[in-house]
């Protein structure tokens, strides 16, 4: 499912080359949104409603502009619809990276951007997911990963402990997934965008938790030999579940308010359409990201079937699929070199 290691470009670019394309993507992405986004953060900073004045003590300029951005934005069905699917994706993207951050940690090949990804996606907050994913969260991942995977008679691809992986949608799910739908409810409340905008700190504080809570019913080594690299259907199921459900769901209802509107148009205001504009360039760059992640790891066909994936199931379940291919077939090529090496 993957191309040999000496036909993948992590291997056959060098580090500059290879970083070229996330740099243009999010250069790309400041270039024609830093006026927008510039122009709405100061309509939202400057809103009477968030006047020193008027907005509780409690409560920052920051998080009151954030309310009001989810409130115009999701207000719109369509606003509403993408905004899912966009969440839908960033379920899925938290679960692959986190997994690989395990990996990486399991293998001594962590750094202090994969030890705290909550620091990162924190910061996506304010610099947006389309600059942090590509100019921070990938090169983390695929510097170490492009040093190991070259060795010829490492199993790298060596699988956490089942008390870790099954901590992984315990810990997505309630703390992302939870505050997500709560945020497409009640856009308008303090509170809860609040609440939405700690759920990096809630994701990596509930899968410890998680973790030690499900060691206590699963007694199984902490490192996979290489005849059990591959994982079962119950645990693609536990670890993707979720994430893929959430996807088909957002998806789906997407696809349905898109056809609405077409028969039935919804007129947008000028507001709502720079925050959509800016959600929209936001998920394509994020997206763009992945797949090109995909396209270095794994190869050209796993792209492609991610690719169809998200066109069936939507950007997360198509993510969820491409990282199961290019799981397997990096699992596969890492037994075969322990064989060989035999």
């Amino acid at each position: 499912m993957t191309e040999p290691q000496a036909l993948r470009l992590l291997h056959r670019l060098s580090f500059p080359l290879l970083f070229i394309v996330p740099v243009l993507l999010a250069a790309g992405f400041i270039h024609f949104n830093l006026d927008p986004m510039s122009e709405l953060s100061n309509n939202l900073a400057g809103d009477n409603q968030c006047s020193e004045k008027i907005a509780p003590k409690w409560q920052p300029i920051f998080v009151c502009a954030m309310t009001k951005f989810f409130t115009i934005t999701l207000t719109p069905p369509c606003g509403f619809a993408f905004h899912a699917v966009f969440l839908s994706f960033v379920a899925a993207v938290i679960t692959v990276t986190r997994l690989d951050e395990l990996r990486l940690s399991n293998l001594g090949r962590s750094n202090i951007i994969t030890r705290n990804p909550q620091v990162s996606w924190l910061l996506s907050h304010v610099a947006s997911g389309a600059v942090v994913l590509p100019l921070l969260l990938f090169p983390a991942h695929a510097a170490p990963a492009r040093g190991f995977t070259a060795a010829s008679n490492t199993i790298h691809h060596r699988l956490p402990n089942r008390a870790e992986l099954l901590a992984i949608p315990v810990a997505v799910g309630l703390g992302f997934i939870v505050p997500s739908l709560a945020l497409q409810v009640w856009p308008e409340n303090s509170v809860v965008v609040l609440f939405w905008l700690f759920f990096p700190v809630l994701v990596s504080g509930i899968y410890p938790l998680a973790r030690d809570t499900l060691k206590t019913r699963f007694s199984q080594p902490e490192n996979r030999s290489a005849s059990e690299q591959e994982v079962t259907a119950s645990d693609l199921l536990a670890l993707y579940g979720l994430p893929s459900s959430v996807s088909v769901l957002s998806h789906w209802l997407f696809l349905f308010v898109t056809y609405r509107e077409k028969h039935y148009p919804y007129e947008l205001h000028e507001a709502a359409k720079v925050s959509l504009g800016i959600l929209r360039a936001d998920f394509w760059v994020m997206a763009s990201t992945m797949l090109y992640w995909l396209a270095v790891e794994a190869g050209m066909s796993t792209t492609l079937w991610t690719l169809i994936g998200s066109v069936v199931g939507g950007p997360g379940a198509g993510l969820c699929l491409g990282w199961i291919m290019r799981d397997y077939g990096l699992a596969q090529e890492a037994v075969s070199k322990a064989v060989a090496a035999r």
